[in-house]
């Protein structure tokens, strides 16, 4: 932390490189806090900094999609052909479950083209996605959802910087999975995947504000089923009671 604080006093650097080197050191030592706000930094004075933006785009991945959205696509602006924030943008849509961001993550993804080096582990993941959208039957679709669960599993359990929105993607694959199977299960599951993001250190308002909408939205759609049974009234009550605790 010290030698990170010394590269901010370098005079022979101008101060868009102190603040960007010293935002990637704090990177390294774990202080994201301190990262953004140097990346924040080095930005301020040179918006055109493109490699300060992608990697502060990454660290907002993990705690505001929105915001992190943002500055992917200010990096399109000025670089329309940027592999990498195309990839990591199409990534970042895949998992927020807006079908509308879904075809925008598919139109990105067909512009990085075949010969691509994408990331792996956002490949796998956009595959699982949409692996769990295809299927003529019921059967089918189940069976591409099962499927499209195991490999979000081992993208989870590899962690990484992208665990949030494997988990994420796994929230997905879990609710497709109940409204089809009509077994209310894969519900519980989706939920362990929010407490695990909010169990995280520092979670972010985003992330309690989404496990919230899915607590009410699912116990409000419980509510109203004429066909609910008494598991059924067990997971309402369970979801209200946790939405309340996390308010």
């Amino acid at each position: 932390r010290a030698a990170v604080a010394e590269i901010l006093d370098l005079e022979n650097l101008d101060s868009e490189s102190r603040y960007f080197i010293a935002a990637q050191g704090y990177e390294i030592l774990g202080d994201q806090q301190e990262a953004m706000r140097d990346y924040q930094l080095a930005l301020t004075e040179a918006p055109q900094l493109t490699a300060a933006r992608l990697r502060y785009a990454k660290l907002l991945s993990a705690r505001n999609l929105t915001a992190a959205r943002a500055q992917y696509q200010a990096i399109l602006q000025q670089e329309p052909d940027n592999q990498v924030a195309i990839r990591d943008l199409a990534a970042l849509l895949t998992a927020t479950g807006n079908n509308d961001d879904w075809q925008r993550a598919q139109q990105l993804l067909e512009q990085l083209g075949e010969s691509s080096a994408t990331d792996a582990a956002a490949t796998d993941r956009f595959r699982a996605l949409l692996m769990a959208r295809r299927g003529r039957t019921r059967t089918q679709r189940l069976e591409n959802i099962d499927t499209a669960e195991a490999t979000l599993q081992k993208l989870v359990e590899a962690a990484g910087a992208d665990e949030g929105l494997n988990r994420r993607a796994l929230v997905q694959i879990y609710e497709a999975k109940a409204e089809l199977s009509g077994d209310k299960t894969p519900l519980r599951a989706a939920q362990q995947q929010y407490q695990q993001l909010l169990d995280q250190p520092n979670p972010t308002p985003q992330d309690l504000a989404d496990y919230v909408d899915f607590l009410l939205r699912h116990a409000v759609a419980e509510a109203d089923s004429p066909e609910s049974s008494s598991d059924d009234a067990g997971l309402r009550q369970d979801f209200l009671a946790e939405a309340e605790e996390r308010l």
